[in-house]
């Protein structure tokens, strides 16, 4: 109804009470006689099943796969959109100006709602860095197996060495003649 609605406009759509009943039994009855399988067969009848029935219950298999590929299809959609946004937006953000722009814009929306830049900057670090906040981040990351296993980036390789070079390679290959297991860093003095 809500795509419908959206492609034609509410102009186009009209709600209209036909009906009332004494009960919810009543009501369930009298909706089973007037949305039947002949109605569903309408391109005009927006009620995907028979009257009677409330929700998701007693949808058909066809209509579930539907929904289903309906909502993957839209986050998708979403995904791809905030992942547009968040270029755009940083793009927008190596522009001094501009970012200078935003940045009053911010301060006078926070000054308005009685807080200051240096207190929502602060604030928001202080909340990141707090020991609450990184318990959170932990049992989450950790209930969703973040980097854990074969999820962790680096799952099933080794730092190899021969002294000047370190690189990565698998951990069921077998080492090249000249390296070894291990890696070096160079550390410049400060």
């Amino acid at each position: 109804m809500r795509a419908s609605v959206k492609q034609y406009g509410e102009d186009a759509h009209s709600k209209e009470i036909i009906e009332f009943c004494a009960s919810k039994e009543a009501l369930i009855a009298r909706e089973r006689s007037i949305i039947t399988p002949e109605l569903l067969r309408n391109p005009l009848c927006m009620n995907i099943r028979i009257g009677g029935i409330g929700g998701l219950q007693g949808l058909s298999e066809e209509s579930r796969k539907r929904f289903q590929e309906a909502g993957t299809i839209a986050v998708r959609r979403l995904q791809l959109e905030t992942h547009y946004l968040q270029k755009a937006f940083a793009k927008k953000l190596e522009d001094p100006i501009w970012k200078g722009k935003w940045q009053e814009r911010v301060k006078e929306g926070l000054l308005k709602n009685g807080y200051s830049w240096e207190d929502f900057t602060r604030k928001g670090r202080e909340k990141a860095l707090s020991e609450c906040s990184k318990k959170k981040r932990k049992d989450s990351l950790r209930a969703i197996q973040h980097q854990q296993g074969c999820r962790n980036s680096q799952f099933g390789t080794i730092w190899i060495t021969n002294g000047i070079i370190s690189k990565k390679s698998p951990r069921n290959k077998i080492v090249p003649e000249g390296f070894w297991k291990g890696r070096c860093i160079k550390r410049r003095d400060r």
